[in-house]
């Protein structure tokens, strides 16, 4: 993955194979990395992905000359046998968004809407949880259809994400925010109005 980034960056690695703090956790320490170290703007992407020449430096100038907070690029996911390589890029800049890789502003993402939530663990939903955050503080997110990268989807997880886990996230969710993705009924997390979406709570404290 990192081979083909085509664009000057400073890579931070979060070392999860020695002890593993989890996505969300993983994400805001390279995050605060970046931060201490004077960036603004983050590539925060899978290590399963494959980018095309000259992605990186489209999102970084999207990101830099629109008011956004996050940005991605297209994608599609390779059948095993290298199949599967198109996808359409006739469509645009859209409202739309793939966690696998995003390049995000973070001065307003953290601003408006907090760190990511470091209770989904090991992993899944964070994603989620923080789109929903975007929602409920009206930060836009646009996905550029013309440049992209390739996914070998989930390939870094099988081994490691249980159902045990997944059911354990997806309950925390919706004890967050009342339902499941896309079926939310709370504007404040877990219901408490005394708190704003950039709240999250860490080991239930």
């Amino acid at each position: 993955m990192i081979s083909t980034i085509d664009y000057p960056v400073t890579p931070y690695i979060v070392k999860n194979w020695e002890n593993n703090i989890g996505v969300a956790a993983g994400w805001n320490a390279g995050m605060r990395r970046a931060i201490k170290d004077g960036h603004r703007y983050a590539l925060i992407s899978n290590d399963d992905v494959v980018f095309e020449s000259g992605t990186v430096r489209r999102c970084i100038e999207h990101l830099s000359e629109n008011d956004v907070t996050i940005v991605s690029p297209n994608f599609c996911v390779p059948e095993r046998d290298g199949s599967n390589m198109y996808f359409d890029r006739n469509l645009g800049v859209i409202e739309s968004i793939h966690w696998s890789c995003v390049f995000v502003d973070m001065y307003k993402l953290i601003e408006n809407c907090g760190w990511f939530d470091e209770n989904f663990y090991p992993a899944y939903f964070e994603d989620n949880d923080m789109f929903y955050r975007m929602h409920l503080t009206g930060q836009r997110h646009h996905l550029i259809t013309d440049v992209g990268f390739y996914h070998k989807q989930s390939a870094t997880c099988v081994t490691i994400i249980t159902q045990d886990n997944w059911d354990h996230c997806k309950s925390y969710y919706e004890y967050k925010w009342g339902g499941p993705p896309g079926e939310e009924v709370f504007d404040h997390p877990y219901n408490d109005h005394t708190k704003q979406p950039d709240y999250w709570r860490r080991n239930g404290k």
